[in-house]
């Protein structure tokens, strides 16, 4: 689904939700994604793909979301993985 559709009702009907270049979430969407990722993190699965040094324009906002994401981790509602050369998308699927 495309980032200016996200809304609450939305996402919903999705058990796992995958959002790539998320430092590229304009503010009302990453509020939105990570007000649904605390209602439902015992249910749903939400992977948040970032790079934490991208700013190509206003909106990027990789601080933020490496900001929001270890503070799920911290309350133990996530858990943040960094991905380097070689990554294997199969183990982070295996913690899930």
């Amino acid at each position: 689904m495309p980032a200016k559709s996200v809304g609450k009702e939305d996402l919903d009907k999705y058990d796992v939700l995958i959002v790539d270049e998320a430092q590229r979430l304009y503010d009302e969407q990453r509020k939105q994604i990570a007000q649904w990722a605390e209602e439902n993190y015992s249910k749903k699965t939400v992977l948040f793909f970032y790079d934490v040094d991208q700013a190509l324009g206003p909106k990027d906002a990789g601080n933020l979301m490496h900001s929001l994401c270890t503070s799920f981790e911290r309350r133990k509602k996530g858990k943040v993985f960094f991905l380097k050369k070689g990554f294997d998308p199969i183990q982070v699927f295996k913690h899930l």
